[in-house]
């Protein structure tokens, strides 16, 4: 099997299969991982395998699962939190919630954290999720910090 270990100092394993998914950008990759974090890195070529599950996601799958695209699901998560690694979310904000609340977050286009806030500030008859996310700004930006892969 075409198998490689790869190890970069004094980086994360995380943000190492990110730099692998960027830079392998015209071959195809799969990721094997439970970790849902790796659902922002698919694109056309990048699918995600979660083996205790036994499912395979590619960006349509994420789409008709979530209704998040992959470019924003690291955002998305940001407001939700994520139990398994200790990270607290908005009170009473999930993905569903994320997703019909905030339709833009489907498109592939990269929604940023301020977009959110800017319509939760902005909202005429502030809903409920609209206030928890406004009281939990600082929880969320510290989680999309956590959340998000980066390219060294």
């Amino acid at each position: 099997m075409p198998i490689a270990q790869i190890y970069i100092d004094f980086v994360e394993a995380d943000d190492a299969i990110s730099v692998l998914c960027r830079e392998l950008s015209t071959d195809k990759k799969t990721i094997i991982s439970n970790d849902k974090d790796f659902l922002q890195l698919l694109d056309e070529n990048t699918l995600l395998f979660r083996p205790c599950k036994d499912e395979t996601y590619d960006v349509q799958k994420v789409l008709d699962e979530f209704s998040i695209h992959p470019t924003n699901f690291a955002l998305a998560r940001a407001f939700v939190g994520d139990a398994s690694d200790n990270l607290p979310g908005a009170k009473g904000v999930g993905l569903k919630t994320m997703a019909k609340k905030f339709p833009q977050l489907k498109d592939d286009k990269s929604v940023m954290l301020t977009e959110i806030f800017d319509v939760c500030k902005n909202e005429s008859k502030p809903l409920k999720i609209h206030e928890s996310i406004l009281e939990s700004e600082k929880i969320i930006k510290d989680n999309y910090d956590m959340m998000q892969l980066y390219a060294p």
